[in-house]
């Protein structure tokens, strides 16, 4: 799965607590292929990559006009998408660099993988709730619920899958 067109990729520079880091960003268009789409609409996006994004995924920005910038569906009111937990990231990237050696390349692969294919499922959603009319998230479209109370989902759900996360 890739950005489709010609990506614009850059460095921003961020200084949190008066430490100078360098934030990598990538634009493009994300041809919509989940949740049975044929990639004809595509959805133009920025991801921003910061140096711990092992441990907190990147953020994604969706610019299109049918995304709904509302909570309750996944997205905040600067565009910004809620595509997966901080803490499911951070604990399958590091069973990923684990099972594989602590190879980073793969691990970069793996996470661009998921990443763009949760960004897809996600917007997607946009999209058809755009061209139905739908107002409200759909309880059959499963999700995480918001702050703590998805972290605690996601923590029961790993326990009952018998997955050691802190």
């Amino acid at each position: 799965m890739r950005l489709s067109g010609t990506p614009q990729f850059g460095v921003r520079e961020l200084t949190i607590v008066n430490v100078k880091l360098r934030a990598w960003w990538v634009s493009g268009l994300l041809p919509l292929k989940a949740h049975e789409g044929n990639g004809a609409t595509s959805s133009s996006i920025t991801i921003v990559v910061e140096p711990d994004w092992l441990e907190r995924p990147p953020t994604v920005t969706a610019h299109d006009s049918f995304i709904r910038r509302e909570i309750d569906w996944h997205a905040y009111p600067d565009g910004s998408l809620c595509y997966v937990l901080k803490d499911e990231w951070r604990d399958r990237l590091g069973k990923f660099m684990t099972n594989n050696k602590e190879d980073i390349s793969r691990a970069m692969d793996y996470a661009a993988t998921w990443l763009l294919a949760a960004t897809d499922s996600l917007v997607t959603r946009h999209l058809f709730g755009s061209r139905h009319g739908i107002k409200q998230w759909p309880p059959d479209w499963l999700a995480y619920a918001h702050g703590d109370e998805g972290v605690k989902e996601y923590r029961r759900e790993q326990q009952r899958a018998g997955n050691n996360t802190q």
